[in-house]
């Protein structure tokens, strides 16, 4: 149960190993991998977001086949809207506090945006030797709880949370870049009518652009 003290719930070991590296590849690998077109202090990092109403999650599986054991094992019963948005930091960077609206986007100028009604975080891949990088929860501008990722945990929350990942670096590393922290986020929503009506059956979300896409299916062929 969630509490003021604890914030958060955690679920170990969510995933098989081999799914959560299978998912983590898919991710890294994604063709709609590129640098994030979110605010918010979201700057310096890389994602995508898909947004689909529960209707079409086999849309979204078709897209990213190694995410369904992990949607299946997260979704709420009432929820009727997921934003799922891979969130990949390199090392330096993080993301700044806030809480999630990304709805906004899609809703008339007076319409209040809803939070989600729970995220559901996991993580596919850290680096070695990881300092920093910690997920900060935030109540009236104090920290209320820390909580520090570990690979195939997942980390569930309220959507109004304000929460923010700290920059991180990796200790006793003198080569290349290293790995990138890898986590699948996924905002879960239970909305109201009008709310839901104004939201697309489906919506994928990238700054890759389209001649990009084309060169990559040529190349393919």
């Amino acid at each position: 149960m969630l509490s003021w003290l604890v914030p958060y719930r955690v679920r170990r070991n969510l995933l098989d190993p081999t799914e959560v590296e299978s998912l983590g590849q898919a991710v890294l690998n994604s063709p709609y991998l590129a640098a994030t077109d979110l605010d918010h202090g979201f700057e310096q990092t890389y994602g995508f977001s898909m947004l689909f109403q529960r209707s079409q999650k086999e849309r979204f599986y078709a897209l990213l086949p190694s995410a369904r054991p992990y949607l299946e094992k997260i979704m709420d019963k009432k929820t009727q809207v997921f934003l799922v948005n891979p969130l990949v930091i390199h090392e330096g960077h993080g993301v700044a506090p806030h809480a999630d609206k990304t709805l906004m986007s899609f809703l008339p100028p007076r319409q209040k945006t809803p939070f989600p009604y729970r995220v559901s975080v996991l993580y596919l891949s850290l680096p070695p030797n990881l300092r920093g990088g910690e997920l900060i929860f935030h109540r009236n501008a104090l920290v209320k709880a820390r909580f520090v990722p570990r690979v195939n945990w997942l980390v569930e929350f309220p959507g109004w949370l304000y929460h923010e990942v700290k920059p991180w670096q990796q200790t006793g590393w003198t080569g290349a870049a290293g790995a990138p922290r890898v986590s699948l986020v996924c905002e879960q929503y239970r909305l109201k009518p009008d709310v839901l009506e104004c939201l697309p059956k489906f919506h994928l979300e990238s700054t890759r652009d389209f001649q990009t896409f084309l060169k990559e299916a040529e190349a393919a062929l």
